[in-house]
Formats: C-alpha cells, sequence, structure tokens
C-alpha cells in the first residue's frame, strides 16, 4: 500500500487547490483536481483500486485511462520523495 511519510510531508487545500510542501527538500507542490482526488485517497489509506474507480465515476473515463493516469502521477509522485 502506498503511504505519504507524514513525518517528512504535509499538506493543506486552500481555496479549492491543494498544496504539498516536502520539509527535506523545502519544494511546494500544487496539485490539480484529479491529482488531488489521487493525493487524498493515499493519505487516508485508501486502496488504488478505489481511487481508480472514483476517477472512473467522478470524471466518466475508462478505467484504462484513470489506470494510466494514476499509474504515470505516481511516479512523479515516488520521484519527488512525497511517497513511498
Amino acid at each position: 500500500m502506498l503511504k505519504v511519510d507524514k513525518d517528512k510531508v504535509f499538506w493543506r487545500k486552500i481555496g479549492g487547490e491543494t498544496l504539498i510542501s516536502h520539509t527535506d527538500t523545502g519544494l511546494t507542490y500544487s496539485l490539480g483536481e484529479t491529482a488531488a482526488i489521487l493525493w487524498e485517497g493515499i493519505a487516508d489509506g485508501q486502496p488504488l483500486e478505489t481511487i481508480i474507480a472514483s476517477l472512473v465515476e467522478i470524471y466518466g473515463i475508462d478505467e484504462p485511462t484513470a489506470r494510466g493516469d494514476v499509474e504515470e502521477l505516481l511516479v512523479d509522485l515516488k520521484k519527488e520523495g512525497l511517497i513511498r
């Protein structure tokens, strides 16, 4: 299961925008609506399949498209050290 390292990463939703800060690097990231849904699901401990199903339902896209988008974003989040 994917996890947010809550000792090194904190986030806040401000005016519909989700901001993530990494305390080790000092970098701050702004997430769009879809990425924020993924982020919140990971932070809440939801299984990846549940998050993907939510995206399919919310946006009316097919499962392979949702899965591909999620996997692409996960690579970036891991690369930046925001999830493990």
